[in-house]
């Protein structure tokens, strides 16, 4: 899928630039980690990780918006940041951490269970070799996986959207 496709099937729009949007969509993002770290340490791992995502999600929003998209479908912001990637804006793996973390709130959120051998597989494929291990369903180390994720995404999405 490519961005073309994205704005053909209605899942993303070309908009004018918009930095109060995306100056809105940070202060979510930054929101959503604080949530996000409180819950790890209540050991509200389910709600953890899918706010982690949330914090990503966010993020990845505000750059959209300065870059004159907005994403009607999730998984349209992945596609932006693989194409942002791609021309070198953006360092690949964030691109994939974003997959990534969206596919583990997902799987927390509807399938409530999955594999460790399957969650494994996924992740590699969203995220490379880098990561090795992947406990299945919404569990502490795969709460705080995500939020690590969640942290560092925030922080190159906020260095994406400060340059000009």
């Amino acid at each position: 899928m490519d961005v073309d496709k994205c704005i053909e099937l209605g899942h993303l729009q070309r908009i004018k630039p918009d930095t109060a949007l995306a100056e809105k969509e940070i202060k979510e993002a930054l929101y959503d980690l604080s949530d996000a770290r409180a819950m790890l340490r209540e050991k509200r791992f389910k709600r953890a990780l899918a706010t982690a995502y949330y914090a990503t999600f966010h993020a990845a929003k505000a750059v959209l918006f300065k870059h004159g998209y907005w994403e009607k479908a999730h998984y349209a912001a992945g596609v932006v940041l693989g194409e942002f990637a791609k021309n070198g804006l953006l360092e690949s793996r964030y691109a994939s951490d974003f997959k990534a973390a969206m596919h583990a709130r997902e799987e927390a959120d509807y399938c409530y269970s999955y594999s460790k051998k399957t969650a494994e597989h996924v992740f590699k494929i969203a995220v490379g070799a880098r990561e090795a291990e992947w406990i299945s369903s919404y569990s502490k180390k795969t709460a705080e996986h995500v939020f690590k994720i969640a942290e560092e995404f925030v922080a190159a999405m906020r260095q994406l959207y400060a340059k000009d």
